[in-house]
């Protein structure tokens, strides 16, 4: 009753009122009963998501494994969850703490769902966005209710993949409604007007960036940590091969997010600690050898980098060179060798995972040959599935020898996660690269 008094058009607290009046007459409850009427069948989905968003609370400690890093330069971060309907606010404190989860709000998306294409097709976008604008709720009709932030859709991966449309909005509700049912809009991203106007108050929220996933993946503080530290060794490795340079990691902040074909983008930002130090944005997308730039104006290579190279050379080894800083195309098939053989061994093909070791082949342990590929072959078989991984690969390449190393993560029915740094030193045959030493440690 308190709850219908303070808050009059909130439907689903008069339908619940109504239902408890239901079931106190003897006559059953509506909302629990699949209703036949859209109506009520859409207060029933509100009342359920509503009722489970308690079980999808993180822990205080976990964090969204999209959200990789905080840019220095934002105080918010917005993570969208579409499967519970919930808006996620990170906000880092103003004593420059770590960024901490102020609140999660319950939200309303497309009429169809999720994961825009054209426009028009009432679907909210899925990626990372930034927000570029504030209209209050005095610019606007009343339909947006308490105001409105406004979304970079389409980002440059949305131009890329052919995407369409425009008009992509964080709003409130109209003044009749106190929240909008779960998929009512035609692809904006709407909250309650009292949720609202946390966010739209918000004088620094513009250029926070907002991630709009499937499925929030929650990660504890450990592994959270180990895949940052890998994501941002990732991204230097790209930039010394790229620009001719280092980056201050401490100047980025770093999204990612899975396409419908289960390629993962990346959004860096970018702002050097320098008096004219202007923001850069790159999109990038994962490859086998590494990232690969798809957008984003890409700064001048220093020039001082490209005097230096060839007294660098001097301290290597002769004629020997490292695929993190330039690699070519002599080294893409020794990083491609690697990625096959890890992929041969996911796969559980045993018969193309050893034909990736070459004849002189010593194992460790002092096996012979044949013991050795016997125990493989059955810890491989004995296995219902595996997931092998490899991370911030670096080839040395010596003529017709190559060395990679890099971490191997792996997996095997379902257990914990094992990764190992791994030495793989291979010689060339022919057109193919071949393993004849395998170090672990």
């Amino acid at each position: 009753m308190e709850l219908v008094a303070r808050e009059p058009h909130f439907k689903l607290a008069h339908a619940l009122l109504a239902d408890v009046r239901r079931v106190r007459a003897g006559l059953g409850s509506q909302l629990t009963a699949q209703p036949s009427d859209p109506a009520l069948q859409a207060l029933a989905d509100e009342w359920q998501r509503r009722l489970r968003a308690p079980d999808h609370l993180p822990s205080e400690a976990a964090w969204p494994a999209g959200l990789v890093t905080f840019s220095p330069q934002s105080r918010h971060a917005f993570v969208v969850d579409a499967s519970t309907l919930r808006l996620y606010w990170f906000q880092r404190p103003e004593d420059d703490g770590p960024p901490k989860l102020v609140s999660s709000f319950y939200i309303s998306v497309g009429k169809a769902g999720v994961g825009k294409q054209v426009e028009g097709d009432n679907k909210t976008p899925l990626g990372v966005y930034r927000i570029t604008g504030r209209r209050p709720a005095e610019e606007l009709p009343a339909f947006y209710g308490a105001g409105a932030l406004v979304l970079d859709y389409p980002n440059p991966v949305d131009r890329l993949l052919g995407r369409t449309g425009s008009g992509i909005w964080l709003h409130g509700s109209p003044p009749d409604t106190y929240t909008r049912d779960p998929l009512a809009s035609e692809g904006c991203i709407v909250l309650a007007n009292p949720d609202m106007r946390q966010l739209i108050e918000l004088r620094d929220a513009i250029d926070s960036p907002v991630l709009v996933v499937p499925s929030v993946q929650w990660l504890p503080p450990g592994q959270h940590q180990r895949e940052r530290d890998e994501a941002l060794a990732l991204i230097q490795m790209w930039a010394r091969q790229r620009l001719g340079q280092d980056l201050d990691l401490t100047r980025l902040g770093v999204q990612r997010w899975i396409e419908r074909d289960g390629q993962r983008y990346w959004r860096v930002e970018y702002r050097p600690d320098a008096p004219d130090g202007a923001r850069h944005t790159w999109f990038l997308r994962e490859a086998e050898d590494g990232l690969q730039h798809v957008a984003g104006a890409l700064p001048a290579r220093p020039a001082e980098t490209v005097q230096a190279a060839a007294p660098a050379a001097r301290h290597r080894e002769e004629g020997a060179e490292e695929a993190s800083a330039n690699p070519n195309a002599e080294m893409r098939p020794v990083l491609q060798a690697v990625q096959s053989w890890a992929r041969a061994w996911s796969a559980r093909d045993v018969k193309a995972y050893l034909a990736h070791y070459h004849p002189r082949f010593q194992p460790e342990a002092g096996l012979s040959r044949a013991a050795w590929e016997a125990q493989r072959r059955q810890r491989i078989e004995d296995k219902r599935r595996i997931e092998v991984e490899v991370l911030q690969p670096r080839v040395r390449l010596d003529g017709q020898r190559a060395s990679v190393t890099f971490i191997q993560r792996y997996r095997a029915d379902g257990q914990r996660e094992l990764r190992v740094r791994k030495t793989l030193v291979l010689q060339r045959e022919g057109s193919r690269w071949l393993i004849v030493e395998e170090r672990t440690r």
